[in-house]
């Protein structure tokens, strides 16, 4: 079906017709990792992650760290140790 997603392990098809335009609304758009620092927010675009897996920055005065998982296409905000 047009709407399926193969993972590494099977085939996985939406349940809903919801299900199956929200899969074609992530092949039409780029996904955006977003964070939200004392009321500042900054994206980070899935693109530029997946090519460094690691990025550092300073949100609203505050050192942040995002890592990307290409496994699962998840970012995660750590502080730097």
């Amino acid at each position: 079906s047009e709407h399926a997603v193969r993972t590494r392990r099977k085939l996985v098809m939406p349940r809903t017709p919801m299900q199956g335009r929200y899969v074609d609304a992530i092949r039409r758009n780029e996904l955006v990792f977003g964070i939200e620092v004392g009321g500042v927010a900054v994206a980070y675009p899935e693109r530029i992650l997946a090519r460094h897996l690691v990025a550092a920055d300073t949100v609203a005065g505050v050192d942040v760290v995002v890592t990307y998982d290409p496994w699962c296409r998840s970012a995660r905000r750590r502080r730097p140790a």
